[in-house]
């Protein structure tokens, strides 16, 4: 996640079986948006789920650049995890498998140094 100056990212990840003619025109794809907004907060989103990726495809890794404060906690979809991680401007998020057919949110809780 690349974050603008005002901390913010928004995109769009497009999936289907790489394969088949017309998957877009027949509907057989998967479609997520992301949003980063606040300088903490990204909701990744499922806003068309007609395919299903073989061998359950996760999120196991989140890099996010542009911040410039390291997180003091870090909530996955309600759940506290331990693995976040700061190199220059880079936060590494990790620990978790968040799975891609399903709607998520992340939130940073940031030091207040």
């Amino acid at each position: 996640v690349a974050l603008n100056e005002n901390l913010e990212a928004f995109g769009t990840l497009f999936l289907d079986d790489g394969e088949s003619d017309y998957s877009f025109q027949n509907g057989i794809y998967l479609e997520l948006q992301f949003h980063f907004y606040g300088g903490e907060r990204l909701d990744i989103n499922v806003v068309h789920n007609k395919f299903t990726p073989a061998g359950n495809l996760t999120f196991n890794t989140i890099d996010i650049y542009g911040l410039h404060r390291h997180p003091s906690d870090v909530i996955v979809d309600g759940s506290h995890i331990k693995s976040a991680s700061q190199i220059s401007n880079i936060i590494r998020l990790s620990g978790f498998q968040l799975d891609v057919t399903n709607n998520h949110t992340i939130t940073l809780e940031m030091d207040k140094r």
